[in-house]
């Protein structure tokens, strides 16, 4: 089993939807606070009760924001989220992450209600050499396709790219 996912996330619409989304992301410092931007975590307060479930003495609270991260945004934490500018232009902006284990399809799904005039496309593969790939179309608080255990090919490549890149050019619906 892979430890870590490489990919892509691709932002596409409107540009002044795009711009918008880029903002929201670009104040902060690290890859949690990029998730954190448009999916906030709760104050754990480690006070002994725990924001997602019924109170615990035993919160030391990696539980909590493990298991609160994962329900949330799909991994527990990211190692890197940076922006590639070769790939993003107004319309469509292009961040490669690595996470471990499988993309944070929760927080893109989550994401996309929060911005639901753009189009979240996450596309990546293991680190055992890509050998296997997939991709997910987020829109409007849904995960509207999903592709998984594939031949790895760029999100350039994949047949649903341009048909949704289209449409988030055009804002017509999916």
């Amino acid at each position: 089993m892979s430890n870590t996912y490489d990919g892509v996330l691709e932002v596409c619409g409107d540009p002044d939807e795009v711009a918008r989304f880029t903002q929201a992301v670009s104040v902060t410092a690290g890859p949690s606070e990029f998730l954190a931007a448009t999916v906030p975590e709760p104050d754990y307060g480690y006070s002994g009760s725990c924001p997602i479930g019924p109170a615990r003495v035993d919160c030391a609270c990696e539980t909590c924001w493990s298991e609160w991260r994962l329900e949330n945004w799909g991994v527990k934490r990211p190692y890197e989220i940076k922006l590639d500018s070769e790939g993003s232009w107004p319309h469509r902006m292009r961040w490669r992450f690595e996470t471990p284990w499988n993309a944070p399809l929760e927080w893109a799904i989550r994401t996309s209600e929060r911005f639901p005039e753009l189009i979240f496309i996450l596309d990546g593969s293991d680190d055992e050499g890509g050998c296997s790939s997939d991709i997910a179309v987020c829109h409007r608080g849904e995960c509207i396709r999903r592709d998984t255990n594939r031949p790895s090919v760029g999100a350039d490549d994949h047949p649903w790219y341009p048909h949704y890149w289209a449409e988030a050019q055009t804002g017509s619906q999916p």
